[in-house]
């Protein structure tokens, strides 16, 4: 075989296994990419499920409640709503104002102005 022939050949070689190599990675990122969406997914059904829950909020001196939610209602009163009044003292949780029981997750009575 020729020299020329030879380089040829050299060439191709070289060339197909910079193939196989390049193929072979794209497999192993394609791996990697699914794995990381995977994990994003996982990643995003937990922070939805934790934004989505009411958020603990240390409780105000009951001599001076200015609002009241059930522990396991959606809506906070006015302490003198008589929604309140119905809540059981043991599930009730006092928030100082309406933006402490919009931030933990409950919605105002009408009684809210």
């Amino acid at each position: 075989m020729n020299p020329f022939k030879k380089n040829v050949v050299k060439s191709f070689r070289a060339a197909k296994q910079d193939i196989t190599r390049l193929q072979q990675e794209i497999v192993r990122i394609s791996t990697e990419n699914k794995e990381l969406k995977n994990a994003i997914a996982s990643i995003q059904k937990e922070v939805f499920a934790l934004s989505t829950q009411k958020q603990p909020v240390p409780p105000v001196a009951p001599s001076d409640p200015h609002f009241v939610a059930s522990n396991t209602g959606e809506k906070f009163h006015q302490s003198n709503c008589p929604f309140a009044s119905n809540i059981k003292k043991g599930n009730r949780t006092y928030f100082p104002n309406a933006k402490a029981a919009r931030d933990a997750g409950y919605k105002a009575c009408n009684c809210v102005n």
